[in-house]
């Protein structure tokens, strides 16, 4: 007596009879749900307000300078990144205007574009950039004058490292510090001086002023 039509089928048999006969009723649903699943996670992760964000422009490889600060500054600051995250952008490219050689494919420009938006709109807190890069947004007054931003006596110690740039009204004032080429950021920057700036336009300045603190004592500037 044929075993498939009496239903005598060991349990092997009765899975590879229900996969062939129902696998995309299964497959199709999952798929489904995984996408959903996925979509949900990162949109609920995107709207967290985070601790800090900090870009990272015209860097080249800087994922060990990106674990240092999701490591060590985290820890140090304890924060809590599962309720809110500190989130690093990177991939940035922003070549030299006069430079004929450099390059301004559509990949740039749209990384230049999604740069200024960021900055622009508050979600960049703070900036590690090249000279070039932090003077092509001084005219907009895009950053924050580190002499009233900043603690007096960390400023004065900070002082001989100040980056100064010219406002709209054409006075100049110190916009960024430059950063020491041995350390972990600057030697991602074979070509300019790495400069850290913090944005006008961030409403996390307090927590910027705390990641400045702590670079300085861990003699990264």
């Amino acid at each position: 007596m044929d075993q498939q039509n009496t239903g005598l089928k060991t349990f092997k048999q009765k899975i590879v009879y229900f996969w062939d006969y129902h696998k995309w009723k299964v497959l199709i649903p999952a798929a489904a749900l995984i996408f959903i699943l996925t979509f949900l996670g990162s949109y609920l992760e995107e709207i967290k307000e985070p601790a800090l964000v900090i870009a990272i422009v015209n860097g080249r490889d800087t994922s060990s300078a990106e674990n240092l600060i999701l490591e060590d500054y985290v820890k140090e600051r304890r924060i809590d990144v599962e309720k809110t995250p500190l989130r690093i952008e990177g991939g940035f490219l922003h070549p030299k205007v006069m430079d004929e050689k450099a390059s301004a494919d559509s990949t740039v420009v749209a990384g230049i574009q999604k740069y200024t938006a960021m900055l622009t709109n508050g979600t960049i807190d703070v900036t590690i950039s090249t000279t070039w890069a932090v003077e092509e947004y001084e005219k907009a007054d895009s950053y924050c004058d580190l002499s009233e931003l900043l603690p007096s006596n960390l400023y004065e110690e900070l002082e001989e490292r100040l980056y100064y740039c010219k406002n709209q009204s054409g006075k100049s004032i110190p916009v960024g510090i430059r950063l020491d080429r041995d350390s972990c950021f600057g030697e991602f920057y074979e070509d300019g001086i790495p400069v850290l700036t913090v944005s006008a336009y961030s409403t996390r300045k307090e927590e910027a002023v705390a990641f400045i603190e702590w670079l300085h004592i861990s003699g990264i500037f």
